[in-house]
């Protein structure tokens, strides 16, 4: 009896075969018919170059690659110099297995238009996007020279509270003004809080990567990241997003009290070894309380960020420029300040005037129902003198 036919899987290195304008590649393996200018262009751009290494390749003909700054799974990073304006900027692009994908492409894309959609100081600014004709998905951005928050908060441990109050405004101001423009980040981290080394300024803080940004007023149809969808780094996740629930701007402020409490204990408040233990500690945990790992922080300070990481989003602030207005009012010390004197002095003329008005108003009504009272009371008398003497 004939053996039956074995499984055609090819093994994980198999090489693609070409022939003609087509290639057979092997998914699964099961062979797929692809064609081959759009499907390989992107993986041959980076096959000629060991270590996938694009250094001196020129991108959309402008963008001439210098040196490779980093990388993750899905993308490289390289400094880069605009060759007409002989100007360094950062260039982002997708690693070929990625470049081959078009939700991958397209949530890479939507990145570019999430940042150039928030202009403000702290959040990167985002100059160009495309795919270029060998299939390559690329974003420019500024050139920021500096480091992570990661990277500064491993090399100094705990931070004090009035740098963290500074870094803190600057992040809240840049979420206040995404979420004006219906952005939430959803992947809030030391990670993606970049630390610019500004001449005369320490801490000059940038928002980087809204890879997996949510824009709010996108056609749900078209979302790639959708409720019931779990996407973000699971230490700094709110508990919503751990539950698969529609993100709010509140999530963004979870995630900011999560860095807060990293920045000023040295470590996040939730962890477990698990990806999913730790989405479980952030639901059912009980939080620590800052003070308790270090005593000398203000009480304050501490409910400012019990505040921003309570697990029901309706208990925390209501938006970011709450938040900055708390922060405001705590000053370095840790104390409450008190309004300053031009704001003393306009409060106090505000009410002197609400009341002056109110005061008006109440004469106005006295004079008024005065005023009524005595026609009535005219005509009363009028009418009783005719009673009396017969007139009409």
């Amino acid at each position: 009896m004939p053996e039956p036919p074995q499984n055609p899987a090819s093994p994980p290195d198999r090489r693609p075969v070409v022939s003609s304008d087509f290639v057979i590649a092997f998914e699964d393996g099961a062979a797929v018919e692809k064609r081959l200018s759009r499907e390989l262009a992107p993986v041959d751009i980076y096959q000629k170059r060991e270590g996938n290494d694009l250094c001196d390749a020129v991108v959309d003909g402008k963008y001439r690659i210098l040196r490779r700054l980093g990388g993750g799974g899905m993308g490289c990073v390289y400094l880069a110099e605009h060759m007409l304006l002989q100007k360094k900027v950062a260039v982002k692009v997708l690693l070929p297995e990625w470049s081959k994908k078009p939700v991958i492409v397209e949530r890479f894309l939507r990145e570019a238009r999430a940042s150039s959609r928030v202009r403000h100081d702290h959040v990167i600014a985002v100059q160009d996007h495309g795919i270029t004709p060998e299939g390559l998905a690329f974003m420019v951005m500024e050139y920021l020279d500096g480091q992570e928050l990661r990277d500064l908060l491993r090399q100094e441990g705990p931070l004090s509270w009035p740098r963290t109050r500074k870094i803190l405004r600057q992040i809240a101001s840049a979420l206040s003004a995404a979420h004006a423009k219906y952005v939430y980040h959803r992947d809030l981290k030391p990670a993606n809080i970049f630390v610019v080394l500004k001449p005369g300024e320490q801490d000059f803080v940038k928002i980087i990567d809204f890879g997996i940004a949510k824009i709010a007023d996108e056609n749900e149809t078209r979302q790639l990241t959708r409720s019931g969808m779990i996407l973000g780094t699971a230490d700094y996740m709110s508990p919503e997003q751990a539950r698969g629930r529609a993100v709010t701007h509140l999530s963004d402020q979870y995630s900011l009290g999560i860095v807060a409490y990293e920045m000023l204990t040295g470590r996040v408040p939730f962890h477990d070894d698990t990806f999913m233990g730790t989405l479980q500690a952030h639901v059912f945990g009980q939080l620590i309380p800052p003070r308790e790992i270090r005593p000398e922080l203000p009480e304050n300070v501490e409910f400012l960020v019990c505040r921003m990481l309570e697990k029901e989003p309706e208990k925390r602030f209501f938006d970011m420029e709450e938040v900055i207005r708390a922060l405001e009012l705590i000053g370095d010390d840790g104390e409450v300040c008190s309004p300053d004197a031009g704001g003393r002095w306009k409060a106090i003329l505000f009410w002197s005037l609400l009341f002056s008005l109110l005061a008006l108003a109440a004469g106005a009504f006295w004079w008024a129902n005065t005023a009524q009272g005595c026609d009535r009371s005219t005509a009363g008398h009028d009418a009783v003198l005719s009673v009396g003497t017969g007139k009409p």
